[in-house]
């Protein structure tokens, strides 16, 4: 109904099994309203969601865990919608052994407890050689914990705006174990306690803003002595107060 009470959940989980049940790749179409999902969400392993207008979707009566959610996904389009006040948002797991694609285009996701995004492959080990790629354009993340965590073969996130949650734990924004191309960042920090990206694997940034709001968080933290970083073309910039005149940090 999307009429921002009633749970619509039955109403989405019918419309991707049929979608699950049809030959190729079929397309789902969220028209404008705001939905509210009380029970799990399982998309097929293969298909596209297209939000037209503004079409919102809100956990229901507090229910924990994600809205969306793909097992041994293989080619998952998720384009246009807003996901509000959720613990997490999408949540995709794929086969190491075959070749995934997933595109995350043109989405807000707004005050996720959690992560907005978890793309893992397998056990979601670090080591674990798979033939996932993850691409997400586009999309801005607002007062969220916490934006992906990943262990995708090759990953892109470009032209992001992030914002972090004032009430965030010791964390990464985003969690890289596989390879990550963070490109045309616009970050606006609000909790010095946290980090941008916790790398385990590969990173490169490119042509990013790493805002000085609230003191500035710093841009990585690599973990593993295997670890590789590659910085260019970006900015970093560091308040010590937000409000008057910057202080530089010694």
């Amino acid at each position: 109904l999307g009429n921002g009470s009633t749970d619509d959940s039955a109403a989405f989980q019918k419309a991707f099994t049929a979608a699950g049940e049809k030959f190729g790749l079929v397309e789902v179409i969220v028209p404008a309203g705001s939905y509210r999902i009380g029970q799990p969400v399982e998309l097929p392993p293969r298909v596209v969601v297209r939000g037209v207008g503004n079409a919102a979707l809100t956990v229901h009566s507090g229910r924990k865990g994600a809205l969306f959610t793909a097992t041994d996904a293989e080619h998952i389009v998720v384009q246009n919608l807003h996901f509000f006040y959720c613990e997490q948002a999408i949540e995709i797991t794929t086969d190491p052994k075959t070749e995934s694609n997933i595109l995350i285009d043109y989405c807000k996701f707004y005050k996720n407890s959690r992560q907005a995004i978890t793309c893992l492959s397998g056990t979601g080990d670090i080591a674990e050689r798979n033939k996932t790629t993850l691409r997400m354009s586009n999309c801005t993340f607002s007062h969220c914990n916490s934006v992906l965590v990943h262990n995708a073969r090759y990953a892109l996130m470009d032209n992001p705006w992030i914002s972090t949650d004032s009430k965030a734990a010791d964390s990464g924004i985003i969690v890289n174990k596989g390879f990550f191309h963070l490109k045309a960042l616009i970050g606006v920090p609000r909790d010095t306690n946290q980090h941008w990206v916790d790398n385990y694997g590969e990173v490169f940034i490119d042509r990013c803003r790493f805002g000085g709001e609230n003191g500035g968080l710093p841009m990585v933290r690599n973990f593993t002595a295997q670890g590789e970083v590659l910085i260019q073309n970006s900015w970093l910039m560091i308040y010590t107060s937000f409000i008057g005149k910057p202080q530089p940090i010694p």
